[in-house]
């Protein structure tokens, strides 16, 4: 029904606010690696030379930054997942491309 189909543009919406809210709190740099990272799914060795930092270093800035968004997220996080999973604007994972 419209109703319900704008109920779900409002639920996105708010999500992405919601995010872009969370994500300005973080650092620059864990910032940049969750973008490497997550909405890019570059690996850690690519995530580490594309920001001049060890893969180690990649790892804990990706943890970090993850803990604060679920500090941030709570029990929306796994909708805010799937809304990224699903978002039409994000580029699809190429085949065989790992997973940060």
């Amino acid at each position: 029904s419209p109703s319900s189909a704008a109920a779900r543009v409002e639920r996105r919406a708010s999500l992405l606010r919601a995010t872009s809210d969370a994500l300005s709190r973080l650092s620059d740099d864990d910032r940049a690696v969750v973008r490497l990272a997550v909405l890019e799914a570059l690996p850690y060795e690519r995530v580490a030379e594309a920001l001049g930092i060890t893969v180690g270093a990649a790892r804990v800035r990706k943890f970090r930054a993850l803990e604060a968004l679920k500090r941030a997220f709570g029990p929306e996080l796994p909708r805010l997942a799937a809304l990224l999973e699903t978002d039409p604007g994000r580029a699809p994972r190429t085949t065989g491309e790992a997973r940060a």
